[in-house]
């Protein structure tokens, strides 16, 4: 078990640290082609999204290694259960995703004022970070099953997939001078979307189930999510609240001070590489075993 553990976090972790990478180019090309406060929405952006990912999965992205796991000890079909396991998952992380969705498209405008000035000008942005955060919440249940049924490659290559689109998708627009239209920054978020859409296709397609809601099983389901849930929030929080704080309490210019904070803190990014990489391997490692 020790070495399946260990092949799994070395497959994950170079993976990871190729995937943070590609990404972290990202950083030295916007902060050149966009001024200070421009890159402040970007950091803004990718500080709000994690926290839409963790409320909108319900902590049933960690809750669906320990259920797989008591299936399997239950005995009888395991497949049926874990289908009927992984189906409930995937649709009430995705029936909330489609509800925030919704509200959000709805409400674009206030939303926009609720952000900012930044974002008044623009509420497209704001709808199309929504749809980002839709598509990553239904893809996240059929990533954990891939994790659970130890497909760490596949996992992996769909997610190196995902960074290789978003960088590419951003140099070919700057190529072809679209960061210069009015739209400006927003074409970086729809590098993003294609990218999310993509790879969320990319793994469902290959699960061959649909999102179903068997209502009996979700009294546990939650039981068992919320404190993890409240903990991701507590984790997520630590991480990037910083973010919002220089945001709102920062009186003059805070959206450039903000991308000023961004870009340098993206140099911290190594120190998080080996946790993430263990996590991803450990979490369904001991979900699932104990």
């Amino acid at each position: 078990m020790l070495e399946k553990l260990a092949k799994q976090t070395a497959i994950y972790g170079i993976s990871t640290i190729l995937g943070r990478f590609l990404s972290y180019l990202l950083t030295p090309f916007y902060t050149r082609i966009f001024g200070v406060e421009t890159y402040g929405i970007i950091t803004d952006v990718y500080a709000l999204i994690p926290f839409a990912l963790v409320l909108l999965t319900l902590g049933m992205e960690s809750s669906y290694f320990r259920f797989a796991a008591k299936a399997e000890a239950a005995g009888g079909d395991i497949v049926a259960a874990k289908r009927r396991i992984f189906t409930t998952m995937w649709g009430i992380t995705t029936l909330a995703a489609a509800l925030f969705f919704g509200v959000v498209a709805l409400s674009a405008n206030s939303c926009a004022e609720l952000m900012g000035e930044a974002y008044v000008a623009h509420p497209e942005y704001v709808i199309i970070v929504a749809a980002i955060a839709f598509f990553d919440v239904a893809g996240a249940i059929p990533f954990s099953a891939l994790r659970e049924a130890g497909k760490a490659t596949k996992f992996v290559t769909l997610k190196l997939a995902n960074i290789f689109m978003q960088v590419g998708f951003a140099f070919l627009f700057w190529a072809i001078g679209l960061f210069e239209t009015p739209f400006g920054v927003g074409w970086a978020f729809v590098a993003n979307l294609i990218a999310s859409i993509v790879t969320t296709l990319a793994v469902t397609v290959s699960g061959k189930s649909i999102p179903k809601i068997y209502w009996g099983l979700l009294g546990a389901m939650f039981a068992y999510s919320l404190p993890l849930l409240l903990s991701s929030i507590a984790g997520t929080a630590g991480e990037f609240i910083d973010r919002q704080l220089i945001k709102y309490l920062v009186p003059d210019g805070s959206m450039a001070q903000l991308g000023i904070y961004g870009a340098i803190a993206k140099i911290a990014v190594v120190m998080t590489l080996f946790t993430q990489m263990y996590r991803l391997a450990a979490e369904p490692f001991f979900l699932s075993n104990f």
